[in-house]
Parts: structure tokens; C-alpha cells; sequence
């Protein structure tokens, strides 16, 4: 069948046949197809797993990444082995006046497909993650998480540092409410957060459960531990505790003080507050963590090595396990690897790999290849030029002065293709190509990426605009330019913009690049 196809092409679209489009696009699809269905499968949540519940650290395995190089290099190569064979027929197929384009866009459309095995994974991946909860059903079950890790093992809200005239202390107690509790009162306990919630909502419903241990609402509380439960038992996660047990063990109205750590795990370490100590409201004492009023042989299980005493909780619910599985199902929804900057990537990379076909295609590959080795030498003469002129401007001018070795070089690299421009428009109006193919060569080349290479100068120029201070807490904070800020929220469009001025000045530049075939050679 497939031969049928490429003779039918043959007759009616030698423009395809050429190119070998056709079976170069199945092939390429296929494979984006099996890197799909292996991302879904493998997206699969495992809620045995104890990681940064904010990473989604198996979306992109080696062995895919390496796979996907192979298989795309087989492809590329086999394809420009097929597709170059019939390079020296080229100019006995009818050229309409926008046949190089089309040519240019087919070869742009395969490489954009063989670029993207990686990415087809990744989104399969973070799909699968996706597809588990409806998006509100998912953020009620966050929600109970967030509620519910307040009364497990974690920080404190309010810092125990201060600082007092220019002397930094710690103290133990804050306020509340108008009302004094201690550092380690449940009130002042953080909340697990996560990327799909809301900053205004997490504050809110920080605040309600606060509201709730202040007005006693233990209903409230014991109704949280029970949808909590019912989640570790959706997913057969284990728990030393029921609801009941649970409320019985934290629960102390009106202070939350007399309370004992719940564990993340069964198998993570228990440091508790020491609730027994007295301090002054500005004591330079350290609050002590370790053996504290939580730490004892009925509540937790000792573990003694040589170098070390370790203390395991017996009371524990295996929040570690659930806030890493519904981490990742949050990060798929605000925060996917096969995100926009990534397909930006795969395209502009792409666009570089049909302008490297597309060029040995319309001129030669004695012309290419020296093109290839100009290119380099007068890389390595700029570089060292750039380096050479930056020194002298920093040594008999104000270092303060914005330029350096990368910027020069950036911008040495801008005229050059500017001057190329000019030479080939003047190319045309002669009536000999003398070396005009070389520089055919390097205007291909390098022409998709004129603006975005200005305008990465231009930005790199604004972050030296952005001014630093340090803060009372010796903090480095960094007030953005308005030009830089302006810059940074507009690189999309500038991509995009782009993206569009190029697909336009080839439809251009290629009926001038047949004009130019159609000169003599000498």
C-alpha cells in the first residue's frame, strides 16, 4: 500500500514523493504514539512513594530521554539519506513561484514531529496525573490534606527569632488573637500547601481551623480526621490511629499545648517540642528540639545506634505518602513539564534543524560544508575580538560601564548577518553567483534567530538595571527594572512574534532564493 502511495505521488506530487513525506510522517507519528501510550502508562500514581511533594521527579526518566535521542537520529538520518539521494534530479521537477516554501514548511512540519518523542511523554505523563479527579474534586481532597497537617509533625508559623535593637533573641511565646500561647501551641502550627490551591484560600482556611480551636469546635476538627482517614483508606495507606484516637491525642482546649506529635510516617523521626521549659518573653536561650515532653517510651519507639538516638513515632498516619501523590496530581494541573516554553524549545529547535536541510538543499554540499567552516572560524575570531575590545573598554573606562564579552559578541554577530543581507540583495541584481552560496548558507541559518538573540541582549542589558538591597533580617531583596519587568512579561509574544516573522520572510526569501538559482554561476 505504501508503495502504491509513493508512486501515485510520483506522478501527481513529486514534491512529497521527493521529500519522502509520507512515510516519514507515519513512521514519526508512530513513534510519537508509543512514547504517548508509555507516558500514560507509566504516569500512573504510586502513593508508596516518600518524595518532595512538590516535584514530579519520574516525569522524564533517563532511559526515555535516551531512547527518544536514538530513536529521532535514526529517523533524521535515514530520512536525509532517502531524501538527498534524489538532490541532483531536483531541477527537472516543475518549480511553481512558492514550491521552496512548501518545501521548507514539509521539511519544518517533520522535524517539529521527530522532535517531540520526549515531549509526547511528558504530557501523556502529567495527562494521566490529571485524569484521576475532576479538577474541583481535587481540590476539596487538597483541602482536607491542608486542614488536616496542621495536627501532624511539621513547623511553626511564627519564627522564635526576633530582633529587638539591633539584637537578635528567640523567644517562646506570641500572641494571638489578643490572647498569649506558646511557640509550640497548635495555633501556631504551618499548614501543607499546595500549587493548585489558592494563597488567598490557604490563609482563610488556616485562619478557620484556628477559629475552630479557639471556639472549641471539635466537631469540626473530628469531621476533618475523618474524611482525612477516609483518603489514606482510599488509597490502602496505613495508619497507627483512628479519627477518635487521633482527636484524643491533640486535642487540649483551650491552649494546644499538651499535645503529642502525630508522625509523618512510621518510619520518619519524631522532634518535639519541649513544652516543660520556662523562658522569659526575650530569653537569648535556643528553644530546645529533641527529647521534649512528646519524646517518651509509651508514645514512640526507641531506636539506639552507635552513633545516635533515634525516636520513631507509634502514633502515625502516612501523610508523607498522600501529600507526594496529591502533589503531583497539583503540580500536573498548575505546573506541567510539557508546558509552553518547552514546545517553544522543541519548535525553535526544529526551525534550526529545516534551515540546516533546507540549505544543503537549495545549494550544495561543497557550498554547505565550507559555510559550515567559515561559520566556525569567524565564531572563534569574534569571541577572541569580543574578549580583546571588553578588556580595553574595562581598563580606560568605569567598570560600571554595561558591557561585557557575551553582549559583543551577540552584537558583532547581528552586523555580520546584516552585512550578509546587504551582500546577497546585491548578489541578485549581478549577473554571477561567485560566493554568494555561502552566504546563502549563513543567512539560512542564522535569520530565524536575529530577534530573539537582539533581544536577549536587550534583556540581559535591563537585568543590569535591576538594583539589590539588604533588608533588617539581612535579606537581599531585588527591585526589578520596569523595563526589565516589561521584558520579561512580553518573551512569549516576542517568541510568538517571531515564530510569525519567520514562516513570513521565508515565503519571501525563498522566491528570491529561486530568482537566485536561475543566476549563472560565474
Amino acid at each position: 500500500m505504501l508503495k502504491k502511495i509513493q508512486n501515485y505521488l510520483l506522478l501527481n506530487h513529486p514534491l512529497l514523493w521527493n521529500i519522502k513525506f509520507v512515510p516519514v510522517f507515519i513512521i514519526t507519528v508512530l513513534i510519537n504514539i508509543l512514547f504517548f501510550i508509555s507516558g500514560y502508562v507509566d504516569g500512573k500514581i504510586d502513593y508508596t512513594k516518600t518524595v518532595d511533594s512538590y516535584r514530579f521527579n519520574d516525569t522524564m526518566p533517563e532511559s526515555v530521554v535516551f531512547l527518544a535521542i536514538i530513536l529521532s537520529s535514526i529517523v533524521l538520518i535515514l530520512w536525509i539519506v532517502f531524501y538527498i539521494r534524489n538532490n541532483a534530479f531536483k531541477t527537472f521537477y516543475p518549480k511553481k513561484k512558492a514550491s521552496l516554501f512548501k518545501e521548507w514548511i514539509l521539511i519544518l512540519i517533520l522535524c517539529i514531529i521527530n522532535c517531540s518523542y520526549i515531549v509526547s511523554f511528558m504530557y501523556a505523563y502529567e495527562l494521566r496525573a490529571r485524569n484521576y479527579y475532576e479538577k474541583e474534586e481535587l481540590i476539596r481532597r487538597l483541602d482536607v490534606i491542608s486542614k488536616a497537617s496542621i495536627f501532624i509533625d511539621g513547623g511553626y508559623e511564627r519564627s522564635q527569632d526576633t530582633i529587638i535593637k539591633d539584637k537578635k533573641i528567640r523567644r517562646k511565646n506570641f500572641i494571638y488573637d489578643g490572647k498569649t500561647y506558646q511557640f509550640g501551641s497548635l495555633l501556631n502550627k504551618t499548614m501543607e500547601t499546595f500549587s493548585l490551591q489558592e494563597r488567598a484560600k490557604d490563609s482563610i482556611t488556616l485562619r478557620k481551623i484556628r477559629r475552630w480551636l479557639i471556639n472549641n469546635k471539635k466537631d469540626s476538627v473530628c469531621k476533618t480526621f475523618k474524611e482525612y482517614m477516609g483518603l489514606l483508606k482510599e488509597h490502602s495507606l496505613q495508619s497507627s490511629i483512628n479519627s477518635e484516637q487521633w482527636l484524643e491525642l491533640v486535642y487540649n482546649y483551650p491552649n494546644f499545648n499538651n499535645y503529642m506529635i502525630i508522625g509523618n510516617d512510621s518510619r520518619n523521626p519524631v522532634y518535639a517540642y519541649d513544652l516543660d521549659r520556662n523562658y522569659d518573653e526575650y530569653s537569648e536561650e535556643s528553644v530546645y528540639y529533641g527529647n521534649g515532653k512528646g519524646i517518651d517510651l509509651t508514645m514512640n519507639i526507641r531506636k539506639i545506634t552507635e552513633e545516635d538516638t533515634t525516636y520513631f513515632p507509634k502514633y502515625y498516619v502516612s501523610n508523607d505518602k498522600l501529600k507526594t501523590a496529591y502533589g503531583a496530581m497539583s503540580k500536573a494541573w498548575t505546573n506541567p513539564d510539557a508546558n509552553a516554553a518547552v514546545w517553544a524549545g522543541v519548535i525553535y529547535f526544529a526551525i534550526g534543524m529545516s534551515m540546516l536541510l533546507f540549505s544543503f538543499r537549495v545549494t550544495s554540499g561543497k557550498s554547505w560544508l565550507i559555510a559550515g567552516i567559515a561559520g566556525g572560524i569567524v565564531v572563534i575570531i569574534t569571541s577572541l575580538l569580543s574578549i580583546i575590545i571588553t578588556k580595553v573598554i574595562h581598563r580606560n573606562t568605569d567598570y560600571n560601564l554595561i558591557i561585557n564579552n557575551e553582549h559583543l559578541f551577540l552584537a558583532i554577530w547581528v552586523v555580520i548577518v546584516l552585512v550578509l543581507l546587504a551582500y546577497y540583495f546585491i548578489t541578485l541584481r549581478k549577473k554571477a553567483k561567485s560566493k554568494s552560496a555561502i552566504v546563502l548558507n549563513i543567512l539560512i541559518w542564522l535569520l530565524p534567530f536575529l530577534l530573539p538573540v537582539s533581544y536577549f541582549i536587550v534583556y540581559d542589558y535591563a537585568d543590569s538595571l535591576n538594583t539589590s538591597y539588604r533588608n533588617v533580617h539581612d535579606e537581599y531583596i531585588t527591585v526589578e527594572h520596569p523595563f526589565y519587568t516589561w521584558l520579561s512579561e512580553y518573551l512569549g509574544i516576542m517568541l510568538f512574534i517571531n515564530l510569525i516573522l519567520i514562516i513570513v520572510y521565508m515565503y519571501f526569501f525563498t522566491i528570491m532564493i529561486k530568482k537566485w538559482k536561475g543566476i549563472a554561476e560565474a
